[in-house]
């Protein structure tokens, strides 16, 4: 998937995410949504599909209800995220930015924010010499993200309970493999094979476990329509800004 429109709303930020088997480690993210695995949440956008456990943050941080949240059904039609409504640039900043989260990080682009992800390393916080972070991009169609520097992807190791078989060095930085089954999560989580129902691009990865969608409300902070699937809970994406939880403050943009 690509960063959305809200590298999006889940610029909606903070989603969770608990990627690979060891991969919790926050000691190798820093600041803003939520550190998943080796990638700074520092406003790092991240793929529109930011869940618990993954490597992206998609810096912005607001609150969202659960809205549209449903249980097993087919997922959202027309592909679309959900993202904070805006007439400037200056109207998708939130909360306390940092150098890669403040006004030059977005656009606004037909009254919908997009992160536009960092610029450049000096964006990205301060590792306080335990770490160094860089801004890296994870591929063409994703945007640039601070993310823990790397020459293989043994350095994106942090913790004694990791495993480098969990993360690829890209472009300099470290982020999560997507995972592959159940085993290959933390403990508590589930590898959905479909993070985004609806998005045609979308990969697995490690979420909450559900029986209903009532208990999937740990990512209701994303700002996206939610979905309890095969037992896993996931994003829908939108059609209208009516699918959106908050169809008042966002609008369902196209990435």
């Amino acid at each position: 998937m690509r960063i959305t429109p809200l590298s999006f709303s889940l610029l909606f930020s903070t989603l969770l995410v608990a990627g690979c088997e060891g991969s919790g480690s926050d000691e190798s993210s820093s600041t803003g949504g939520t550190a998943s695995g080796a990638t700074a949440t520092d406003g790092t956008a991240t793929d529109s599909g930011a869940t618990a456990g993954s490597t992206t943050d998609t810096g912005y941080a607001t609150t969202a209800a659960t809205g549209n949240a449903t249980t097993g059904d087919t997922g959202g039609a027309g592909g679309g995220f959900c993202a904070p409504s805006c007439t400037t640039p200056a109207d998708c900043v939130t909360g306390m930015p940092t150098a890669a989260t403040d006004e030059d990080n977005y656009a606004c682009e037909q009254g919908a924010c997009r992160y536009l992800g960092c610029h450049d390393d000096t964006e990205c916080p301060d590792g306080g010499g335990f770490v160094t972070f860089v801004c890296a991009q994870p591929s063409a169609d994703q945007v640039p993200v601070c993310s823990v520097a790397c020459t293989a992807p043994a350095d994106c190791v942090l913790s004694p309970m990791d495993s480098a078989d969990n993360y690829e060095c890209i472009d300099g930085g470290c982020f999560n493999k997507p995972c592959t089954e159940t085993g290959t999560c933390q403990e508590g989580f589930v590898c959905a094979p479909d993070l985004w129902l609806g998005d045609e691009d979308a990969t697995p990865g490690c979420t909450y476990p559900c029986e209903t969608v009532d208990d999937c409300g740990m990512l209701a902070g994303v700002g996206q329509p939610l979905a309890c699937e095969g037992g896993a809970c996931v994003y829908k994406t939108c059609g209208t800004d009516a699918d959106c939880p908050d169809p008042s403050g966002t609008t369902c943009t196209q990435p």
